[in-house]
């Protein structure tokens, strides 16, 4: 049964989601141009062929059809076909159920996006409508005690976050999908335990499900990328992140429990976070509004290819960082017990310190637009050096106003923007 055995249980589980990742993406890598489901190179872009951009289509339905496996084999099959489709009664079930439901919907705007630009302000109000689902499925942060109003508003916030952050953070191939695996992984480690007592097998069987889709989209998305992750895939891979993140059972206490989320996603938060302060830091832009809304590549994996790695060491880079950001939650969560208060927020600053220091590393890439010369009446043609006037995208200033921007990046070519021709930040 599912959970006699459950190292050899979730072993398999992990072996279905990549083997069906692995069929459905090369299936509808196949399939893309007949449904014209492909990013074409052009301007802005680096690809110089046609790629398919339905990654995330694959990952949702691997990890959708595993999950409806194993809870099948959990059930003993002893159970309604109608209860793969409609609420279950128990607790796991209807965390599932809501995830699912959740990620699906922002799956198909996202797919609508790659096909039609869609307003942002729909964007967001799907998102909203997915994060309900989940809250009334009992995923929800609970950081205001009774207060569900509030407690809605800062898990809306906390998914757009991640969906965003994930979002942009697809700027090169392997980028999230790599990132997704490494969270996935060690979201597994923390939620499997021996002891009974501290087993989250729910989460557990969601996250090395979720892994194993990953990796099967990785093996076509690693570079040079046979397929891309697309706006579909972004929005739901990152949502599905986002709302693992809240029901997990961190930690017994409430700040650390608040903090080692944060650990699991950390790269591509960092990412965002870097960009727009760089971009105001070094006055490429007149306003931290203009910050959010600029495009250019300046993302991580942009200025570590502008200091001189190629594209997949960069993305190696990327990997060991969230790899070492993920296995310090992971160490903050099992030897919760051994930790002071002290010890505890020692680490948090070591940590940010690092990832400061390594911001200063990353100031230092040349990946703005030189300076303009500006002619002056009467002067020399010695060239008086002015910032270029960033370029600006409606789309992203939009999502910017909304506080969130759902369209940052994707995997059809773009860091932060989509395959439509919208660009924030371009693919390395």
């Amino acid at each position: 049964m599912f959970v006699d055995k459950p190292q050899y249980n979730y072993f398999l589980a992990f072996l279905l989601a990549f083997v069906a990742a692995d069929v459905v993406v090369n299936v509808l890598i196949r399939a893309a141009a007949r449904l014209g489901a492909v990013d074409l190179p052009r301007g802005y872009k680096s690809h110089t062929r046609a790629v398919p951009f339905l990654g995330g289509v694959g990952i949702f339905a691997s990890t959708a059809f595993t999950l409806f496996v194993a809870w099948g084999s959990y059930k003993g099959w002893h159970f309604s076909w109608l209860d793969a489709v409609r609420m279950p009664e128990d607790v796991e079930g209807r965390r599932f159920f809501g995830v699912v439901a959740g990620a699906f919907l922002v799956l198909l705007v996202g797919l609508v996006d790659d096909y039609k630009p869609i307003n942002a302000a729909v964007k967001l109000t799907i998102l909203f409508v997915a994060t309900l689902v989940l809250s009334e499925t009992g995923v929800m942060v609970s950081v205001f005690g009774e207060w569900r109003a509030l407690n809605l508003v800062c898990t809306l916030f906390w998914i757009s976050g991640v969906v965003s952050a994930l979002n942009s953070y697809d700027n090169t191939d392997g980028g999230s999908g790599g990132t997704a695996f490494i969270t996935c992984v060690f979201t597994f480690l923390i939620a499997w335990s021996n002891t009974s007592e501290r087993s989250q097998w729910w989460l557990a069987h969601l996250a090395i499900i979720l892994a194993g889709a990953a990796l099967g989209f990785l093996r076509h998305n690693f570079h040079p990328a046979k397929v891309f992750l697309g706006d579909n895939g972004s929005f739901s891979l990152g949502f599905f992140l986002g709302a693992m993140t809240i029901f997990g059972g961190w930690s017994r206490l409430p700040e650390r429990a608040a903090v080692i989320p944060f650990l699991l996603v950390g790269m591509p938060i960092f990412d965002i976070i870097l960009a727009t302060v760089l971009r105001y830091k070094n006055r490429v832009v007149k306003s931290f509004y203009d910050a959010i809304v600029y495009c250019g590549r300046d993302h991580v994996a942009h200025r570590l290819m502008a200091l001189g790695l190629s594209k997949v060491r960069a993305v190696l880079v990327m990997y060991a960082l969230q790899a070492c950001l993920c296995a310090t939650a992971l160490l903050l969560n099992r030897f919760e017990s051994a930790i002071t208060d002290l010890a505890f927020w020692s680490v948090i600053a070591s940590v940010l310190a690092l990832l400061f220091l390594f911001g200063a590393v990353l100031d230092r890439a040349p990946v703005y637009p030189p300076a303009a010369p500006v002619a002056v009446p009467g002067a020399s043609p010695a060239p008086v050096t002015a910032r270029l006037r960033p370029q600006q995208n409606p789309f992203v200033a939009e999502a910017a106003a909304a506080t969130i921007d759902p369209g940052a990046g994707d995997g059809n070519g773009n860091g932060a923007g989509n395959g439509n021709g919208r660009a924030v930040g371009e693919r390395a």
